[in-house]
């Protein structure tokens, strides 16, 4: 402690001011802009409920996702690789129908799916229901 007394004044403000600027770099480096991860069960509400579709037909396709996510649990991951669905800009297409002999028409529905910050489409899903 005396050692450290005994320096001259100007080196204790130069030491003092390296570790100020290192200790400022640091802290300015961490990533504390970058927003925290949300929960599991606010992702799968955002995925369900953002955006919802007023057409009786994709609120059902919603419904039957949910029921496949609380099997399978493939939210999180949709969410991380392609973003969340705009149920309410989805396409149905009505009377398309695979084979020429029968009557029954499918209806297709593509539900496009875009990322939090970005506004274009990255993926569509595609549901055929017969």
């Amino acid at each position: 402690m005396k050692k450290f007394l005994s320096l001259p004044l100007g080196t204790i403000i130069r030491f003092i001011t390296t570790i100020s600027i290192i200790g400022t770099i640091l802290y300015a480096c961490k990533k504390t802009d970058s927003r925290q991860d949300e929960s599991l069960g606010l992702i799968e509400q955002k995925f369900f409920y953002y955006r919802p579709s007023s057409e009786p037909h994709v609120q059902a396709l919603t419904a039957f996702m949910k029921r496949v996510n609380n099997k399978d649990h493939f939210v999180e991951k949709t969410v991380r690789q392609i973003g969340y669905p705009y149920w309410d800009k989805s396409i149905s297409i009505k009377g398309i129908s695979d084979d020429r002999s029968t009557s029954d028409s499918a209806i297709i529905t593509y539900i496009p799916f875009v990322r939090e910050r970005e506004n274009y489409v990255n993926a569509c899903l595609i549901i055929k229901a017969t």
